[in-house]
């Protein structure tokens, strides 16, 4: 099962850097998603980073998330979450970190 979604991303100074993960990302990526997707694969899922609308110093990001693998689930017992740091640094070295919650939601039996 594969979901979609978007996260903004603001650099007052310009963008240098995007990282999402472990996957450091270029401006020039960056605004290049849209033909040029980047995938993060994680052991419970695959993260592609597949769009951008924007300018040098904001914009949004979009994405699909796809389940690869079954995942432990806690205390309610139908959803978790797999998270990815997502930080920005900016042209002079500023830097702003996130968070990108991919929530996972189980599909319960009814009878």
């Amino acid at each position: 099962m594969t979901q979609t979604g978007t996260f903004d991303i603001v650099a007052k100074d310009g963008i240098a850097t995007v990282q999402v993960g472990t996957t450091t990302l270029s401006l020039a990526q960056v605004q290049a998603l849209g033909t040029t997707s980047i995938s993060i694969d994680t052991p419970a899922g695959l993260l592609v980073l597949n769009g951008y609308t924007g300018t040098d110093a904001a914009g949004t990001i979009s994405y699909s998330y796809t389940l690869q693998d079954p995942l432990a689930h806690g205390g309610d017992g139908t959803s978790v979450s797999e998270d990815f740091a997502v930080t920005v640094t900016d042209e002079d070295g500023d830097i702003d970190t996130s968070t990108l919650s991919v929530r996972i939601v189980d599909d319960t039996p009814q009878a």
